[in-house]
């Protein structure tokens, strides 16, 4: 099997994955919300149980339209923390797949939850360290805290925690989901805690660091071996 097509492989099994988990997450919505928004999130479900059938094509189409369906449920007062979680999990896989099949769908950038800054080259400063080597990942990120879903650009990477690109940071000790596709296709998925952040200068990009805080052994695992093929941002000391 070509690289590539392992790296398909990988991504319709996240697809599938993804898709599985985000439905058992609406599963428990349908039952407190409105009948108008239950027709709604009904459709969503649907996309996701077609994504679970499998085919590349097949599951890049259902996650497209949930995560389409998904961003204007996100805002709906009372639910929104359950559908901006399922939109964490489906979001950067279905920019990853999107590219795989063709090419990505894009998102009006007035959208309200295009919060990250845009992917210019994004510098570190000294103060910006860590006590793990950190090693640069371009990647679509999803970001979910308590309501909020903000959807964008990560600039690097080590297995303690990543760097996410926005000028609007949530408060530090914020607690976050984080949800991203390394390059190889792992769909890496895992709880975090906003640590610090960096407001937005000339030379610099603004964002927040986020800490892994439950980060499981084969999700380090692989970001280590990431980290390893790649030349460090910097060390710390």
């Amino acid at each position: 099997m070509s690289e590539t097509d392992e790296r398909e492989r990988e991504l319709e099994e996240a697809g599938i994955h993804a898709a599985r988990a985000a439905r058992s997450l609406l599963a428990v919505v349908m039952h407190e919300v409105s009948d108008a928004l239950q027709e709604r999130t009904a459709q969503v479900v649907s996309h996701l149980y077609s994504a679970e059938v499998g085919g590349l094509d097949r599951v890049t189409r259902a996650l497209t339209a949930a995560c389409a369906e998904l961003q204007e449920l996100t805002y709906v007062e009372g639910t929104s923390a359950t559908y901006a979680h399922a939109l964490t999990l489906l979001y950067p896989i279905s920019r990853e797949l999107s590219r795989a099949s063709g090419p990505p769908v894009a998102i009006s950038p007035a959208d309200p939850i295009l919060l990250l800054a845009t992917k210019k080259k994004i510098t570190l400063t000294p103060d910006d360290r860590r006590r793990l080597p950190r090693v640069e990942l371009e990647v679509d990120i999803g970001v979910h805290s308590e309501t909020n879903f903000y959807a964008g650009f990560s600039g690097d990477v080590s297995e303690g925690g990543i760097f996410v690109a926005t000028y609007k940071p949530l408060p530090i000790g914020t607690k976050t989901t984080v949800s991203f596709v390394m390059p190889g296709g792992h769909h890496v998925v895992t709880e975090g805690e906003v640590k610090w952040v960096r407001e937005a200068a000339w030379d610099v990009t603004p964002g927040m660091g986020i800490t892994f805080t439950k980060l499981s052994d084969h999700d380090r695992k692989m970001i280590q071996w990431y980290a390893q093929q790649r030349t460090p941002l910097f060390f710390d000391v």
